[in-house]
């Protein structure tokens, strides 16, 4: 299990990974903040937060019940992520965001590569096969799964981090790390919890 400062530190080692997958995209594009403003930038990751509040929320419910779960809305939340990219931050699909942080993820987190990346989307058919189908002994599955969860999760606040980074003004760009620093430390607990 990881602890908030162990989780930290994984966020920040993959941010710092993450540095030159970032800086490749806005050499594509231009600095994606002068795209975007930041009062619709701002509008909009309020909005996202406020649906991953409501991941979070039904996260904790399900995993009991169903610890599968917990790997599905993960997945939805890096789609969701994949798309707030395209569409409010207008990078391009064929830079292929998504697949690029789930590369420099999988160098700490092999298991993440049995997740395919498609059109800038990740399907949840191979992992809920492999999930469903495992016939291997229930401790192993649960480091498997829970490997692929924190892998996710560290792309996920890559996502965040990016997403801060791209406010013009810089206090604004604090505060969202403030708010997403938040965010990592609630997902972290919930993750905490789960057995596979």
């Amino acid at each position: 299990m990881l602890s908030d400062k162990s989780m930290k530190r994984n966020i920040i080692a993959l941010n710092r990974d993450n540095e030159e997958t970032v800086n490749q995209a806005n050499d594509k594009l231009g600095k994606v903040s002068s795209i975007v403003s930041d009062e619709v930038l701002e509008n909009n990751l309020v909005r996202l937060l406020s649906e991953f509040d409501q991941h979070l929320l039904s996260l904790n419910k399900k995993v009991e019940k169903e610890p599968y779960a917990a790997i599905s809305i993960l997945l939805i939340m890096l789609n969701e992520c994949a798309e707030f990219t395209e569409m409010v931050m207008k990078v391009e699909t064929e830079t292929e965001f998504l697949a690029n942080l789930a590369n420099i993820a999988s160098d700490k987190y092999s298991h993440l590569r049995l997740l395919h990346v498609r059109q800038n989307r990740i399907s949840d058919a191979t992992a809920r096969n492999l999930y469903k189908g495992w016939t291997g002994e229930k401790a192993e599955r649960h480091l498997v799964f829970k490997e692929i969860s924190s892998g996710m999760a560290q792309i996920l606040m890559s996502y965040l981090s990016f997403f801060s980074s791209s406010f013009n003004d810089s206090n604004t760009s604090l505060q969202w790390d403030d708010i997403c620093e938040v965010f990592a430390d609630d997902l972290d607990q919930s993750l905490q919890s789960l057995s596979y």
